[in-house]
């Protein structure tokens, strides 16, 4: 999938590193977390990169339009608990 300069939105899914319950943590499978929302996103777009800093990690998702790749995010977010205090930031400017 080729990215023209201006044509893709940007949705940065922000996970909390350090205020969930610590069996989350551990449980947790960031891999297969990864996997169920580029999973979810489809069509819709696809995740390109992330970032792993010491207090979240962010995964950058593109695709023609911001809102939906959030919708289909948060749906699959709710069966994955270390999504649990996500933020989902918007990465390209509204007109």
């Amino acid at each position: 999938m080729a990215a023209p300069f201006g044509v893709l939105d940007g949705l940065a899914v922000r996970l909390n590193g350090t205020r969930l319950d610590p069996e989350v943590y551990a449980a947790g499978d960031l891999q297969a977390t990864v996997d169920a929302l580029a999973a979810a996103v489809g069509e819709t777009g696809r995740l390109w990169s992330y970032w792993t800093g010491p207090l979240e990690t962010a995964l950058y998702f593109y695709g023609p339009d911001a809102d939906a790749l959030r919708v289909r995010l948060e749906d699959a977010a709710a069966g994955l608990p270390l999504l649990e205090r996500c933020r989902y930031v918007p990465l390209t400017p509204r007109d």
